[in-house]
């Protein structure tokens, strides 16, 4: 087992309070001397919001990363009534939501922020089961056994055959998630991601964008930010395909729009460690 994977079975049997202590406390020292993952989150924030993040942002994003990794170990300990108590979503986006996946069904994209876990858990509590992929990463089968204790189905994003696969789960009722602002590998779909000093080009997966439109299903994006204990759901409208462009292009490009605006609103819940546009790289 790797360390991350004993530090998560750690963090499974761990107080909350402690974890939250703990997160806090390697937040403040951290955002003093940066590694590498945070400068590279640094400079995200940065060209997202067009100003460099403060260190009290800095350690602000530490702690969500943090919360998030602790909130995934132990949702599978968490009552419905505890998942239902902590989310926070608005009466139009829960109609949005519950009226596509009974309507047809809905595949709902997200970006890195906040707790898409702690989403899908709350989804599951509403009678919507999510079929989800997941990086196979060392800590693959731990986060899979998670996941699907909260009643969450998840496929390795080497598995083949993932479009007909999430389809045939859409099909059976499922509501399919997928995290949408970074690709795993080479490939995806070039758009532009809005920022202040204009737009630039990133590459988005086209897993959420592919299956809507092979189905029919409602495409919908979805994003994650913390308010106190709390957590905020945030539902974009419908996204339809433009007349005259590509597809699967024209989709991106709508949910790109969309996660530019959220992130922008609340970058220290967007744990995007890795480098994200193509020309900034932390030193």
């Amino acid at each position: 087992m790797t360390a991350t994977g004993r530090a998560l079975r750690l963090a499974e049997r761990t107080p909350a309070w402690l974890l939250a202590g703990a997160g806090a406390l390697a937040a403040e020292a951290l955002s003093f001397r940066p590694p590498r993952p945070v400068r590279q989150w640094q400079v995200n924030a940065m060209v997202a919001t067009g100003q460099a993040p403060s260190r009290r942002q800095t350690a602000g994003a530490i702690r969500s990363w943090a919360r998030n990794l602790g909130e995934s170990a132990q949702l599978a300990h968490w009552s419905a009534e505890r998942v239902a108590d902590t989310i926070i979503i608005s009466d139009e986006d829960r109609a949005r939501l519950l009226g596509a996946h009974r309507d047809g069904g809905a595949v709902v994209a997200l970006p890195h922020m906040g707790s898409w876990d702690l989403a899908g858990a709350w989804a599951c509590g509403m009678g919507m089961p999510v079929s989800t992929v997941a990086e196979q990463i060392p800590e693959f089968d731990y986060f899979v056994a998670a996941r699907q204790r909260i009643g969450m189905k998840v496929h390795g994003h080497r598995a083949g055959h993932l479009v007909p696969t999430l389809a045939e789960d859409l099909r059976a009722g499922h509501l399919v998630c997928l995290l949408s602002d970074r690709k795993l590998g080479s490939g995806g779909t070039p758009v532009e991601w809005p920022t202040p000093t204009g737009p630039l080009p990133v590459r988005l997966p086209a897993g959420a964008a592919t299956i809507a439109l092979q189905t029919g299903a409602t495409l919908l994006g979805i994003a994650c930010h913390y308010e106190g204990r709390k957590m905020r759901l945030v539902v974009s409208p419908a996204l339809r395909p433009a007349a005259h462009a590509d597809p699967v292009t024209s989709l991106n490009q709508q949910l790109a729009a969309f996660f530019a605006s959220q992130v922008s609103s609340n970058p220290v819940d967007w744990h995007m460690l890795q480098r994200f546009f193509p020309e900034h790289e932390a030193s």
